[in-house]
C-alpha cells in the first residue's frame, strides 16, 4: 500500500529541508527519492551552483547559499581542511588535538557569509516541511530551537550532535535530545561514532577510541502530542507522509499505533488499515523492485566498524581522491569522518 502512494496522495511530496547539503543523503532515503521536494542549503555558493548543476532523482532540488544559524546578519565561516567541517563554530583544538582526525579540523581561512534562521528564508515561507536533515557541525540545537512554526509541521527529523563539544560552545547531543523530546519527538535511530586517541595505542587499531559524535533519527509522536496542543499540521497527507517514514526505517510497529490513532481521527479508512495489519505491507519499495533492506545496510556498516581505523580511514581517503567528492561513504553512517 504505502510503496504505492503517488505525490498527489501526499500533497505534492515530501518537503526536504537539507542542511548541510554537500553530501549525498543517507541510502535509506533512496525509495523516496521521486517523493521528494529537496531545499539544499550550504554557505558556499560554488557548491550549491555545482549542485544544481547534477542530475538527480529527486522530484525537485533547489540548492540556497545560505549559512543557516539562529541569527539573521553575517558570521564567520571557520573553513578546516575537510569541508566536512567547515562551520560557524570555532573548532576545538584544545580538545580535537588529543584525536586521530584533528588534522581535519586544521583552519586553512576564514570567510564572512550571510546567516539566516530557517523562518527568514524566502523560498520557505508557507511551506509545509516535512523532514528537516541538519548537519551543521555544532549548531543543530541553535538552528531548531529557533524554526518555530517549521518545526511544529516536522514529521521526520536526522541530526548529527556531538557528544562532546569538539566545536567551541558546540550544541551537544544532550541539549538536542532534551529539546526534540519535550517538542513530542520520539527517538528511533542511534548511530555511534567513536575516533582513537592520537598516539600509538590508537594508531594500533585496537583500541576503542571515544564517543564523539552520533547520527540519530527522530519520529513526531503524534499520539503523545493529541490534547497537548492543536494539531493544526496533521492532515491526511501528513499523516500518509508519516507511515512512508515509519515504513522507510523499519518502524513498522509504530507505524501500525499511529495508523490505528490516524484511523480514530478520520485520516485513514478501515480498508487502509486493514492492509497495514500485514508487514509486508510497510516495506517500502520501488518500481515494483525490494529494495535493500535497512538491517543488510546496518550489517554492512556493523562489518566495516570492525576494521581497525587506519584501514577505514584509508579507504575513505581513497574514495575520495579517486571520485574527488569528500563524504562519499557518508551512507555508512559517517564512519570515514
Amino acid at each position: 500500500m504505502l510503496s504505492k502512494l503517488k505525490l498527489q496522495d501526499i500533497g505534492g511530496g515530501f518537503n526536504f529541508i537539507d542542511i548541510g547539503c554537500s553530501g549525498d543523503l543517507n541510502s535509506w532515503w533512496k525509495p523516496i527519492n521521486h517523493l521528494i521536494n529537496l531545499y539544499g542549503f550550504d554557505p558556499n555558493k560554488e557548491e550549491c551552483e555545482r549542485l544544481s548543476g547534477i542530475s538527480h532523482d529527486f522530484n525537485s532540488a533547489t540548492y540556497l547559499p545560505y549559512a543557516i544559524a539562529d541569527t539573521d546578519g553575517e558570521r564567520r565561516l571557520y573553513k578546516t581542511t575537510s569541508i566536512s567541517c567547515y562551520s560557524l563554530k570555532e573548532p576545538n583544538k584544545n580538545w580535537l588535538k588529543r584525536f586521530s582526525f584533528d588534522h581535519l579540523f586544521e583552519v586553512e581561512g576564514y570567510e564572512n557569509v550571510p546567516t539566516r534562521k530557517l523562518t527568514s528564508i524566502p523560498e520557505l515561507q508557507n511551506l509545509d516541511v516535512d523532514i528537516i536533515k541538519v548537519d551543521s557541525q555544532g549548531l543543530d540545537l541553535a538552528i531548531l530551537s529557533n524554526a518555530a512554526h517549521i518545526l511544529d509541521s516536522t514529521i521526520f527529523i536526522e541530526a548529527e550532535p556531538g557528544f562532546t563539544e569538539n566545536y567551541v560552545e558546540e550544541d551537544t547531543y544532550a541539549e538536542i535530545d532534551s529539546f526534540l523530546r519535550a517538542n513530542g519527538f520520539l527517538l528511533f535511530d542511534f548511530k555511534l561514532n567513536r575516533i582513537p586517541r592520537k598516539n600509538l595505542i590508537g594508531a594500533s587499531g585496537k583500541a576503542k577510541g571515544q564517543l564523539l559524535w552520533c547520527e540519530s533519527t527522530w519520529l513526531k509522536d503524534y499520539i503523545q502530542l493529541d490534547g497537548k496542543k492543536e494539531l493544526k499540521s496533521l492532515t491526511r497527507a501528513k499523516a500518509l507522509k508519516s507511515l512512508i517514514l515509519c515504513g522507510m526505517v523499519g518502524c513498522y510497529d509504530f507505524g501500525y499505533e499511529l495508523a490505528e490513532f490516524y484511523y480514530r481521527k478520520g485520516l485513514v479508512n478501515q480498508d487502509e488499515l486493514t492492509l497495514l495489519k500485514n508487514v509486508d505491507n510497510w516495506v517500502i519499495v520501488k518500481n515494483d523492485e525490494k529494495t535493500v533492506p535497512l538491517f543488510f545496510l546496518e550489517l554492512v556498516e556493523l562489518a566495516v566498524r570492525v576494521l581497525p581505523w587506519r584501514y577505514r580511514k584509508a579507504i575513505a581517503m581513497s574514495a575520495d581522491k579517486a571520485t574527488g567528492q569528500p563524504n562519499l561513504l557518508r551512507s555508512l553512517g559517517g564512519l570515514f569522518k
